[in-house]
């Protein structure tokens, strides 16, 4: 559990570092890039470690686009 522990400390001082450095040229959506990367990879880390299910983009594809593409394909008639 302690590995646990130095990990989240690790990401979140990976988090104050980093959006300290990107805020300080006043950059709002790299701060917003670098969190949403930075806590997808503290995920991941949790999800191996702890044994959670882990996600990917093909996950994502599968779920967003995926049905988009059948409803498209309904809605033009194609089979």
């Amino acid at each position: 559990m302690e590995s646990v522990v130095l990990n989240a400390m690790a990401y979140v001082l990976l988090l104050v570092v980093g959006l300290r450095s990107i805020g300080k040229n006043g950059r709002k959506r790299e701060m917003a890039m670098y969190a949403g990367l930075i806590g997808w990879s503290a995920y991941m880390s949790f999800a191996q470690r702890l044994h959670w299910p882990s996600g990917s983009l093909a996950d994502l594809q599968y779920m967003i686009v995926a049905p988009v593409g059948q409803w498209i394909n309904h809605w033009l008639g194609s089979s």
